[in-house]
């Protein structure tokens, strides 16, 4: 997986992190909009507008992730058609199952790097804390019942690359609809052909 194809995981690894950090300002902006429609604080709409805020950064992730491994299983029925007529292939980018786990959990490595900076530091007041905070706040529900240590950061990153491992995964099941409708179309040529005989 990290031979041949390292630099597919790789690339999708970085971009699943501007995708994050796209997002993290879109649940930014939701956010501070929402939690500004009650004057006083309200606890149980404050918790409606962070679950609002994760379920747009889970369906935004899951959008992209998926639409990647839909793109590297069009590379793969590619290569597949040009190897069978001997032409070479078109791309080295190749769908494995696993490569959404592993990008998803790479794209958190920065946060890692922050974490444990933080954690040398031994200080909850420095510019890392406040980083920290704000990269991890569409898991507001996750930070504030476990506190933020090394428990919650492994299960935001398992949430994470669980999301984007699952949508790439998802495009397996596409390409097995999309073979099933071209067969079906190939099958009814096939009898209009017959019947034009």
């Amino acid at each position: 997986m990290f031979g041949e194809y390292k630099y597919s995981v790789w690339a999708l690894s970085v971009k699943l992190f501007f995708v994050y950090l796209g997002v993290f300002f879109i649940d930014l902006l939701v956010t501070v909009g929402l939690l500004g429609v009650f004057k006083e604080e309200n606890l149980a709409w404050n918790w409606f507008v962070q679950f609002l805020a994760l379920l747009i950064f889970v369906f935004v992730t899951y959008l992209f992730a998926g639409g990647e491994g839909k793109r590297d299983i069009m590379v793969d029925s590619a290569n597949e058609k040009r190897a069978e007529r001997h032409e070479g292939f078109v791309s080295e980018i190749k769908y494995d199952e696993r490569k959404g786990f592993l990008a998803g959990a790479l794209a958190q490595a920065p946060a890692v790097i922050l974490f444990i900076v933080w954690v040398s530091t031994g200080s909850n007041q420095n510019i890392i804390s406040i980083l920290l905070n704000l990269f991890y706040s569409p898991f507001f529900q996750i930070k504030d019942s476990l506190g933020f240590n090394f428990l919650s950061l492994i299960i935001i990153i398992l949430l994470f690359a669980g999301t984007t491992g699952l949508s790439y995964l998802s495009a397996k099941s596409y390409r097995k609809k999309i073979l099933t409708i071209i067969k079906r179309n190939e099958e009814k040529a096939k009898v209009k052909g017959i019947i034009k005989k």
